[in-house]
């Protein structure tokens, strides 16, 4: 004061927003509120009411992005991505998804997507085309609802998709959640169902290697991040044949994320991963 705000209630209600900024960050942070904090805010709290809006009238769409063998080039799969169009502007599921998870719509959100993924795959079947394997993320508030295993079954049965082509994608840091031993049950019951489960973004989260074998994992996923620089960084080259083998040696499947060139699929044929998205 004066310079932030001239009065009372001001001063008070950007106070609430370096608050709010500081428990967003690491434990025991602090944040001085500047001006971009307050507009930051207010495009989240219209986005998380604009998602409401959209989610309830079913305007969101997905997209299937296809996972391929690196071996022969055969099509295995998808994975369904949400995505998001307010007022024609695409907006970035890096940012929609955690308001979802912050506003408690990342359920509605998860129904959402999994419904229109397995609609989508459904009817490809009939038209023919095998569509292989379908990968969805789910969220830990997704893991901790207790009719979550129900709803999925339901599903599976409704599109008529055996359990075995659903892969249910999980990151590191769902597993690090403090409702854990509610995930863990989930999980299981899925998997004696017959859903496959992978972890996804693996390397950029804080899990250790004993949640590997703590929770029916089926599958590592490499993150786009190692594979985007793995020609040319050491370290990005190194995790990622530490991932490869890794997954091997436990008995897992491996698919590295966002490959796009000729150099990132030799570098992973020559080290052994066999999928690829």
């Amino acid at each position: 004061f004066p310079d932030q705000a001239v009065t009372p209630s001001e001063l008070m209600k950007n106070a609430d927003i370096a608050l709010y900024e500081a428990k967003a960050a690491n434990r025991g942070s602090w944040r001085i509120f500047d001006k971009t904090m307050r507009s930051a805010l207010e495009r989240r709290e219209r986005l998380a009411a604009a998602l409401q809006r959209d989610l309830s009238a079913e305007r969101l769409t997905i997209a299937l992005q296809p996972q391929v063998s690196l071996v022969d080039g055969r099509h295995i799969g998808f994975e369904a991505l949400a995505r998001w169009k307010l007022n024609g502007q695409a907006i970035s599921p890096a940012e929609f998804i955690p308001i979802a998870e912050e506003t408690g719509l990342i359920i509605q959100l998860g129904t959402f997507v999994m419904e229109k993924a397995l609609a989508s795959v459904s009817a490809m079947e009939k038209d023919g085309f095998a569509f292989g394997m379908i990968g969805i993320n789910v969220a830990a508030a997704q893991l901790k609802d207790d009719g979550f295993v129900t709803r999925v079954a339901a599903m599976l049965e409704k599109y008529r998709i055996a359990p075995a082509r659903l892969e249910l994608e999980i990151t590191e840091n769902v597993l690090l959640d403090r409702g854990v031993d509610m995930i863990a049950s989930s999980l299981d019951a899925l998997h004696r169902l017959g859903v496959r489960i992978a972890l996804d973004d693996f390397g950029t989260g804080y899990a250790s290697l004993i949640h590997l074998k703590r929770f029916p994992v089926d599958r590592l996923k490499i993150d786009r991040s190692f594979i985007d620089d793995v020609e040319i960084s050491l370290d990005s080259a190194a995790i990622s044949r530490a991932i490869i083998g890794l997954a091997h040696s436990l008995g897992l499947d491996v698919v590295a994320e966002g490959v796009e060139t000729e150099r990132q699929l030799a570098f992973l044929r020559e080290h052994g991963c066999r999928y690829g998205q």
